[in-house]
């Protein structure tokens, strides 16, 4: 159900709530969702997220409507695992389970459509268009990928199989097929827009009966089509997910969340109660009170081009932690937009390098169609050292306007020589 944002809440304390976060007062709405008995300050974050779990599931079991909020994927499936076996360990769902295989889509973006590479055997292609006699929404299996030919290999669900190459593949969705474990009285959610359910829609396994699933969405009971494989555990979902529902009690895990405008989303979610969860209420006060511009591609490519390293760096930090589905092309990408500098190269090119070294370790918070950290760095250095190369075949007299390289008198041998010598250092 949508409702006016300042509309659905229907308690003083509530309504309170919401309008300080409006008006960026942060500190002061958690002290009075505190007083309330609704802010939990735990600094240890386990503790913190053991304190969220066990809450919510005593919400559950009492009967009461909750919505559960974290900020990013990876935090939504590990809460719905570990509310879901608590719920199973106090019997409010069935402990017989049965086994389903879910879709989860791919995010590539159309730079990661044209990469063959970024398709997996055994995946599901879904077209949005037709595709020759393939029609749109066909569920094709990957079967075999030929790198040399730019074709992959489907099976299509009569069983016959035919090639697409790489321009038709990009008519496509990716997903990665995965199972789930579902019970009788299990709460799901669906992401993606079917004939029966919108995406965003919850439902309640009532019966599970030869596989197949009835779900009661909305006091109404419907028998699951089969072939419908786009929901998920509907314990916890990311603010961004919840954006147009409501819920009598919203549970809200604050760390992750970075503006003014996600708090706000969260707790406008509330109809009588809002708790919030945070391992230090000083520093999210402050770091929620404005609204950040969130990153994406277009800013880091914008901070590449300038040959401005600071910026570059700060961008391409800020824009892996806060882009969950990005992949490795866009940034790859985004980093060879950097052009042949003299300030870039002679000045900061060891910088560039350190910082492109220390990514892996963050990239391992990407999620989605990320490939492995080793896979990541050793595209980065294949970026920079292709920059590297340019810079070293470009002809001296297209620097010749530069003063600066005028007056260092450094040929470009010794550029080469010192190009090769930094993606040395880098992959040492």
């Amino acid at each position: 159900v949508i409702m006016n944002e300042k509309t659905r809440q229907k308690t003083t304390i509530t309504k309170e709530i919401v309008a300080n976060i409006e008006a960026g007062k942060i500190k002061e709405a958690l002290d009075i969702a505190k007083i309330d008995n609704k802010l939990f300050e735990i600094k240890n974050s386990a503790h913190l997220k053991e304190k969220f779990i066990n809450n919510i599931v005593s919400d559950i079991t009492a009967g009461k409507e909750v919505i559960a909020l974290v900020n990013a994927n990876i935090q939504k499936e590990e809460m719905n695992l570990k509310i879901r076996e608590k719920l199973q360990d106090s019997n409010i769902i069935s402990k017989h389970n049965i086994e389903k295989d879910i879709l989860v889509a791919i995010s590539n973006s159309s730079l990661d459509k044209k990469q063959i590479e970024n398709y997996t055997k055994g995946n599901i292609l879904k077209p949005h268009e037709a595709i020759g006699s393939l029609k749109p929404g066909s569920e094709l299996k990957i079967i075999e990928i030929d790198k040399e030919a730019k074709k992959v290999t489907i099976e299509t669900e009569s069983k016959h199989y035919k090639q697409i190459d790489l321009k038709d593949l990009q008519k496509t969705t990716q997903y990665e097929v995965r199972k789930i474990k579902l019970s009788e009285g299990e709460t799901i959610i669906f992401n993606k827009n079917t004939k029966e359910l919108k995406n965003g829609t919850t439902a309640k396994i009532t019966k599970i009966e030869n596989g197949r699933l009835t779900l009661n969405v909305e006091g109404k009971e419907i028998l699951l089509d089969k072939k419908n494989k786009h929901f998920e555990y509907g314990y916890a979902m990311t603010t961004h997910k919840s954006q147009g529902m409501d819920g009598k009690h919203v549970h809200a895990l604050l760390s992750g969340m970075s503006s003014k405008n996600a708090i706000y989303v969260a707790s406008t979610r509330a109809v009588m109660s809002f708790t919030a969860y945070t391992s230090n209420l000083d520093k999210d006060s402050e770091k929620l009170k404005d609204n950040q511009k969130k990153l994406n591609i277009a800013d880091v490519k914008s901070s590449a081009k300038s040959n401005n390293i600071e910026t570059l760096e700060k961008h391409v930090s800020a824009f892996i932690s806060e882009n969950k589905s990005n992949t490795k092309s866009d940034l790859a990408a985004a980093l060879n937009e950097i052009k042949p500098n003299k300030n870039l190269f002679y000045e900061k090119n060891n910088k560039l390098l350190d910082a492109l070294s220390s990514l892996p370790e963050k990239s391992e918070r990407l999620e989605g169609s990320l490939l492995k950290s080793t896979d990541f760095s050793s595209s980065l250095v294949a970026q920079l050292k292709k920059s590297i190369e340019e810079l070293a075949a470009t002809k001296t007299r297209e620097y010749s306007s530069d003063r600066s390289i005028n007056n260092t008198n450094i040929s470009i041998n010794t550029a080469e020589k010192s190009s090769k010598q930094s993606l040395n250092n880098a992959l040492m």
